[in-house]
C-alpha cells in the first residue's frame, strides 16, 4: 500500500511524444530495481497518455489506467508492466499495441480506477461522454488477465450506467 501511495505522486505521464513512469521506495528515493534506474522513459512512444490510477497485481505486475489522447479524441487506456519495469508485451495482444489496451466508446472516454479481482480479472471504472460532454455515462469494464475483454461480464465485457436527466 505504501508503494502505491508513493507512486501515485509520480503517475504523471507527459504528452510530448515521450512518456515516463517513475517508481519509488517508501523512503522517497527511486527504486533502482525498476528498470535499473527507477524510471521507464519513453514507455509509450508517439502516444499522449494521462494515468489516473496504478494497481499492483499479486504477481507484482503493475497496471496503469487512464486515457490516451493520441488520435484527437480521448480513449480508455490500460497498460501493464513487469515488476522490473519492462512493458508486459503479452498483455493486450489483441490490439495493434502489445503491452497495453486502448478502447474507444464515444468521444471522451476515461478510466479513473482499477481493481484486480481474486481470480486475476481486471475491473476498470470510468466514464464516457459525447463530443459536447452533454451526455456522460458511468462505465465498468472487466478484462481477463491477458488484457482481452471478459465477454461473460455485462455486454461484451462492459456495464454502462446512463446518467438520468
Amino acid at each position: 500500500m505504501v508503494r502505491k501511495i508513493f507512486n501515485s505522486l509520480f503517475r504523471c505521464i507527459l504528452c510530448l511524444h515521450s512518456a515516463f513512469i517513475a517508481w519509488g521506495t517508501p523512503s522517497g528515493g527511486l527504486d533502482t530495481g525498476f528498470n535499473g534506474t527507477g524510471i521507464v522513459d519513453n514507455a509509450f512512444p508517439r502516444m499522449c497518455i494521462n494515468v489516473n490510477d496504478i494497481e499492483i497485481q499479486n504477481d507484482g505486475k503493475i497496471l496503469v489506467a487512464g486515457y490516451d489522447f493520441s488520435k484527437g479524441d480521448q480513449d480508455y487506456f490500460i497498460a501493464r508492466f513487469q515488476a522490473d519495469g519492462r512493458l508486459d508485451v503479452p498483455f493486450g495482444l489483441r490490439s495493434d499495441r502489445p503491452g497495453y489496451v486502448v478502447d474507444s466508446d464515444r468521444y471522451f472516454d476515461e478510466f479513473n480506477e482499477l481493481a484486480v479481482q481474486n481470480d486475476g480479472k481486471i475491473l476498470a471504472v470510468g466514464s464516457t461522454a459525447d463530443k459536447n460532454k452533454i451526455s456522460r455515462d458511468l462505465v465498468l469494464y472487466r478484462y481477463k488477465d491477458d488484457g482481452t475483454a471478459d465477454f461473460s461480464f455485462g455486454l461484451m465485457g462492459e456495464a454502462r450506467y446512463a446518467k438520468k436527466s
